[in-house]
């Protein structure tokens, strides 16, 4: 019998390809509003958006200095001069962002066969709603989840515990022994879970170096390990 009923799925470079989804829609952007999209500009728009991301996780700052300050900062970085305004290419970029919807290769089938062996889904995000939603939708992945958790709806954010009480709270498994969390981040995933008290699965695609105290149950490179781990 398998120990676990319930899997907490992170979203971007877990079930989705945010790197890719991310990059297409910068060069998009980039077109519109005749900024170069070289290896060097859309590399310091990840960086700069990855370290706001990281400052948002730990609550130093909100979504909404995210979305004011990334294109900002870039522009600032980069001396670039727009007629737009970096609000204006942030809203750009969120509508490209928000029609991608680029699936990790294999996370579809995988959601297809825990879901056929009884397995409850759900999706636990950091991203923007609107743009989840929309990437979620495309995709057909809400036909698969039982509900989907989105920090910007609940109010806070992995790995805050308030974010996973929030979760706890929502679905029907109420015993933490048989959930477990799949994501790809140290920082908002895996911590998140440890300290909520859930097992969880270190999707570790990029051979990322391990930074944290305590470690994750289970650690795979491949979304088809997470299979040999989940079904018998």
């Amino acid at each position: 019998m398998k120990k676990y009923t319930t899997i907490l799925f992170d979203m971007d470079n877990t079930i989705f390809d945010f790197d890719e989804d991310e990059r297409s829609s910068l060069i998009k952007t980039f077109k519109q509003f005749d900024i170069p999209a070289t290896n060097e500009t859309l590399t310091g728009y990840s960086q700069i958006n990855d370290a706001l991301w990281k400052r948002f996780e730990k609550g130093e700052i909100t979504k909404e200095d995210i979305k004011n300050t990334r294109f900002k900062t870039f522009l600032e970085k980069f001396g670039f001069v727009c007629d737009a305004t970096p609000g204006q290419i942030n809203d750009c970029y969120a509508e490209n962002l928000a029609h991608s919807g680029n699936l990790i290769e294999g996370a579809m089938e995988l959601c297809i066969k825990l879901k056929s062996y009884g397995y409850k889904l759900y999706i636990v995000t950091n991203g923007l709603e609107r743009t989840q939603l929309f990437r979620i939708n495309k995709t057909g992945i809400d036909k698969i989840a039982d509900a989907i958790f989105i920090s910007e709806t609940i109010g806070y954010q992995k790995p805050l515990p308030q974010f996973f009480e929030y979760v706890f709270e929502n679905i029907e498994e109420k015993n933490k022994e048989k959930i477990i969390l799949i994501g790809d981040s140290l920082t908002s995933d895996i911590k998140g879970a440890l300290n909520a008290g859930i097992d969880c699965i270190w999707y570790d695609r990029k051979n990322s170096d391990y930074t944290l105290n305590d470690l994750p149950t289970f650690k795979v490179k491949d979304i088809r390990e997470i299979e040999n781990i989940l079904i018998d």
